[in-house]
């Protein structure tokens, strides 16, 4: 599983339903590597983290509100190639679904993204 990061804004005009689908945002590319917990078995990882141009918040369906600064994108069908192309360009983002786990390290996710170069 390819993760990818997403860094927003603060503030929201409007949170996002959990579970949303065809959200589309826009920023710039940056490559990113998690530590992992080698005690556990859990290897290093590299993932990719893009800086938004508008801010991005999601509402949960157990009450918990998150307004990310940075957010992560899953894809379930990885592209390994397709994020180290675009790093440092400025890009369109649709994910297929919106999800919030507000236990993860970076609670919202966007999931099997589609990127394109703006």
């Amino acid at each position: 599983m390819l993760l990818v990061l997403l860094a927003a804004q603060a503030s929201s005009p409007a949170c996002l339903a959990d579970g949303a689908s065809g959200v589309t945002v826009s920023g710039t590319i940056h490559l990113a590597t998690a530590k992992g917990d080698p005690a556990g078995g859990e290897p290093a990882y590299r993932y990719v983290t893009l800086a938004l141009d508008k801010p991005i918040c999601v509402h949960g369906g157990d009450g918990t509100i998150s307004a990310a600064r940075t957010v992560e994108l899953v894809e379930h069908a990885p592209n390994l190639t397709l994020p180290f192309r675009f790093k440092g360009r400025h890009v369109s983002v649709t994910a297929s679904r919106v999800t919030l786990d507000a236990k993860a390290p970076l609670p919202v996710m966007l999931e099997d993204p589609t990127i394109q170069p703006s």
